[in-house]
C-alpha cells in the first residue's frame, strides 16, 4: 500500500503539472495511472483497517483529489468530482480541494504573464470562491463531524477558464450539495 500511494502522489503531481503545460493528453495519463494506484490502494484498505487513517494513505488521496479537481476546472471545466466519485475520504477531498486554490493562482499568475487578463480573472474568481468555501468546512478537514457551512453565502455557480461553469452551493448538483449527499456532512448550519 505504501509504494501504490507513493505512485498515486507522483502520478497526480506529474499529472498537475502537466495540466499547467496544458498537455492534456499527458495530464490524463498520468492521472489513469494514479487512479490504477489508488485502487490497490483502497484495495489494501479493506483488507487492513488499520491503514483507514494511516497518514500515507491521506496524503495520496489528498493528492489525487488535487489533481482530479484541478484537471476537472482547467481541462474539463465540468462540476468537480465529489469524494465518493474519486473514492477517497471527505477530508482528503476537502484538503485536495484547498490545494487547488495554489494551483489556480499559478494558473491566473501564467494568464497574467501571456497577458490574458479575462483568463486571469477566471482563474482568480474560481480561486477566491474556493478560499471562502473552504473556512466554512474546516470541521470536515480536521476531522470534526459536522460543518456550518453558511447557507445559500455562495450560491450560483462561477465561470471556469476555458468555458463552462461550476455550481457552488447549495442545491443537490452544488459542491455542497454533493458533499451532503455522500457524507453525513450537512451543508446547512444546524440551528439550536
Amino acid at each position: 500500500a505504501y509504494a501504490a500511494s507513493r505512485h498515486v502522489i507522483r502520478a497526480a503531481a506529474n499529472a498537475i503539472r502537466a495540466i499547467h503545460r496544458r498537455d492534456s493528453e499527458q495530464a490524463a495519463r498520468l492521472l489513469d495511472e494514479a487512479t490504477e494506484s489508488l485502487q490497490v490502494v483502497n484495495a489494501a484498505r479493506r483488507e487492513r483497517p488499520e491503514l483507514i487513517g494511516a497518514g500515507f494513505v491521506l496524503d495520496a488521496q489528498k493528492e489525487y483529489a488535487e489533481a482530479r479537481l484541478v484537471h476537472g476546472l482547467l481541462i474539463e471545466t465540468r462540476a468537480l468530482p465529489g469524494p465518493g466519485e474519486l473514492g477517497i475520504d471527505v477530508a482528503a477531498w476537502l484538503n485536495g480541494l484547498a490545494e487547488t486554490v495554489g494551483e489556480l493562482r499559478r494558473r491566473m499568475l501564467d494568464e497574467l504573464r501571456a497577458g490574458d487578463h479575462d483568463a486571469a480573472e477566471a482563474a482568480l474568481e474560481v480561486a477566491l470562491t474556493d478560499l471562502r468555501a473552504m473556512a466554512s468546512w474546516v470541521p470536515a478537514v480536521t476531522g470534526g463531524s459536522r460543518s456550518v457551512f453558511s447557507q445559500g453565502a455562495f450560491a450560483g455557480s462561477r465561470a471556469v477558464p476555458g468555458g463552462g461553469s461550476v455550481p457552488l452551493c447549495c442545491d443537490a448538483g452544488s459542491l455542497a450539495g454533493r458533499l451532503e449527499a455522500e457524507t453525513s456532512l450537512s451543508a446547512v448550519p444546524a440551528r439550536a
